[in-house]
């Protein structure tokens, strides 16, 4: 009896040792399961012990499976054997209780079908002999020595890791026990297991979720915020990358304003040399206009003069065209009649100067005067020819004038033309003179001629009617040959009168546009005078401005060096900080994908569906409430005293802990 309360004393303090209460009576309205397993775990005997209404204990044996099974198996030095064989041997022993939840059923999981186990909790432990067994273990507890004996105590959850939808890989839930040990004369007393389908204290697992539903929104929260400040850092990032790309044109920018300033240091140099130009180009022009006007005024007058006098010299050409048909008859038959004059009067000379040679033997000499009385009339006509050609001079002059002055090129065309026709008559006019002036000539110079006198003849008057022949003679020839001049002079100059009548009122009316253009030169020319004016005074400004914007552009060339170098900084700035920025980005969506989403997708899936299958457990833990009968329990306990392993070859035997019984119950002072 000693031994017996021994080994139950011993067995309560082992489960107590786990912070759970025991009892191995029912007290309350409680319902304790006893059972008695073999070594290997089988059941073969179970009690039930309960209250009655009178608080009577009520104990009955049950023929009924446990919730949970336990198997139970042993190893020596790595090998598997039997108990009873096992019992006595020496070396390297391992048990193994494993235990099987059987009480599947049915929930539904966030709309979804399932079927999940009542959770059972598990605590076994046994009392071991340290002296013949040393480096006791077990898993999933602990190992208490108190010098001679050892108690074990490891705990099991069979069919969590199911329910709760997890792997060995994420966390290991056992739903086994091993112990080891080195043995030698191995022996095993009883192994008790306390099973309670109470995995948590009333109002407890309450707590937990209200901390899981805090935990859910502050995970989204958490999420939400996250999200807020990836598509902030995106927007960031984008703006870097604008920026980066404005502060890349912006140096792209100030590389060409500070090339675009030095071209502009030269050109506002430029600018100040044109405008000092300008300046002074606008004064001489000033100046010069003056004159122009002054030469103008005399072109005018002399236009007017001309156009008032070009009728009498029209009015002069016309009669003078009239009379150069009958001058042109007139002198071709002076030249024609003066030909046959001088052939005979060559051939008389010729004659008499035979008679001469024959009458005379003694010579002398004998002068013939000269026919200057003829003078006269052939210096009138060359008068005549000197005044139209002087007339067809001045006209020339006048019309290159017009031609100078005039901006119609028609016109310029027309009097060059009419300039050359006129110059074509002066120069038929000049040589028609000149061979008039020969004709003068020959008609100033005395004849002398050596006579025979010795025969005695009165040759006075055969040598005045020689000297007669001789001077009609060279006369004609020279008149003949101003004739003949005169004709062909007098037959161009007709030619040229016409030509030169014809183009008279051309000439005409290009003096009258003459004279209306250089009025509107005149005023043009005052214009532009005033102009040149406005434009000196305003390139005496723009010196000025251009000389104070060329001070200006060196001070800008300066900051322009500093705005390019700043530039350059902030290029290579906004490149460092896009750098930045794309590292940001994708750390937080690095973050968010691989941490916050996680965390979020574990919260509102597995946590949340590891919460909702807590829920249900509890829900299953607390209806599980009854199992010898209908009646409601608030509590049930399953004990299981599982039989030693000890040498039945030796004479002396312990005694192993019992089922209780009614008469035990109440005998407790025993």
């Amino acid at each position: 009896m000693k031994n017996f309360k021994k080994k139950v004393i011993s067995g309560t303090v082992l489960v107590t040792m786990l912070g759970y209460t025991m009892p191995i009576f029912a007290f309350a309205n409680e319902e304790t399961i006893y059972s008695k397993l073999n070594s290997s775990g089988e059941k073969y005997k179970s009690i039930v012990s309960t209250y009655s209404e009178s608080d009577e204990i009520i104990q009955n044996e049950i023929d009924k499976e446990l919730p949970v099974d336990c198997k139970i198996t042993y190893e020596l030095d790595g090998k598997i054997i039997e108990a009873k064989d096992l019992a006595g041997k020496t070396g390297k022993v391992k048990i193994v209780l494993e235990y099987i939840n059987k009480e599947l059923n049915p929930v539904d999981i966030n709309g979804k079908k399932e079927n999940l186990y009542t959770p059972f909790f598990v605590v076994s432990g046994a009392i071991i002999d340290n002296e013949n067994n040393k480096n006791i273990q077990i898993s999933n507890g602990n190992v208490i020595n108190d010098g001679s004996t050892a108690i074990v105590i490891g705990f099991a959850m069979p069919g969590m890791e199911e329910n709760l939808n997890i792997s060995k890989e994420d966390i290991e839930i056992p739903n086994s026990i091993e112990i080891t040990m080195d043995s030698k004369d191995f022996k095993l007393g009883n192994i008790m297991s306390f099973c309670s389908p109470k995995l948590f204290e009333e109002g407890d697992l309450d707590k937990i979720l209200d901390k899981t539903d805090e935990l859910f929104n502050q995970v989204n929260e958490l999420q939400s915020a996250s999200k807020q400040i990836e598509d902030g850092a995106v927007k960031l990032n984008d703006g870097v990358y604008t920026l980066n790309n404005g502060a890349q044109s912006l140096n792209s920018g100030a590389n060409e304003l500070n090339n675009g300033i030095d071209t502009l240091k030269g050109g506002t140099s430029k600018i100040t040399n044109g405008a000092n130009s300008l300046k002074t180009g606008t004064a001489e022009y000033t100046s010069k206009s003056k004159e122009f006007n002054s030469a103008m005024s005399q072109v005018q007058t002399g236009v007017s003069t001309l156009n008032s006098s070009y009728d009498g010299i029209n009015n002069g050409l016309t009669s003078l065209n009239q009379s150069s048909t009958a001058l042109v008859d007139g002198a071709k038959g002076v030249s024609d009649g003066l030909s046959a004059l001088s052939t005979g009067l060559i051939s008389v000379d010729s004659t008499l100067d035979a008679m001469i040679g024959g009458m005379f033997t003694t010579s002398r000499t004998v002068s013939v005067p000269n026919n200057s009385e003829k003078i006269p009339e052939i210096q009138s006509v060359i008068a005549n020819n000197e005044a139209v050609i002087n007339t067809l001079s001045a006209t020339n002059t006048s019309l290159q004038i017009a031609i100078d002055t005039s901006e119609d090129e028609g016109i310029k065309a027309s009097l060059g033309a009419q300039i050359a026709s006129n110059a074509n008559a002066i120069a038929s006019l000049q040589a028609n003179n000149n061979s008039l002036s020969s004709v003068i000539a020959s008609l100033s110079t005395p004849v002398t001629y050596t006579v025979d006198t010795n025969n005695g003849i009165d040759t006075n008057s055969i040598v005045s009617l020689k000297g007669t022949i001789n001077y009609l003679a060279t006369s004609s020839v020279g008149l003949a040959q101003g004739a003949e001049a005169l004709y062909a002079g007098t037959s161009q100059a007709a030619i040229a009168i016409g030509q030169l009548s014809s183009g008279a009122n051309q000439v005409k009316a290009g003096l009258n546009t003459l004279e209306t253009s250089t009025n509107g030169l005149t005023q043009a020319n005052n214009q532009l005078t005033q102009a040149a004016n406005t434009i000196a005074n305003g390139a005496s400004d723009l010196a000025i401005g251009a000389a104070t914007l060329d001070e200006g552009a060196r001070k800008l060339s300066d900051g322009s060096v500093a705005l390019k170098n700043g530039t350059s900084e902030l290029s290579n700035g906004t490149n460092t900080l896009l750098e930045g920025s794309n590292t940001l980005v994708d750390g937080i969506k690095k973050f968010n994908n691989e941490g916050i989403k996680k965390i979020h997708n574990f919260v509102n899936g597995d946590l949340k569906d590891t919460v909702t299958r807590i829920e249900k457990m509890e829900e299953l833990s607390n209806n599980y409430n009854s199992f010898s009968s209908s009646e409601e329990r608030e509590a049930i306990k399953f004990i299981n005293i599982i039989d030693s392993v000890k040498n039945s070859s030796k004479e002396e035997k312990e005694e192993e802990i019992m089922l209780p019984n009614k008469d035990e119950n109440n005998n407790k002072e025993d």
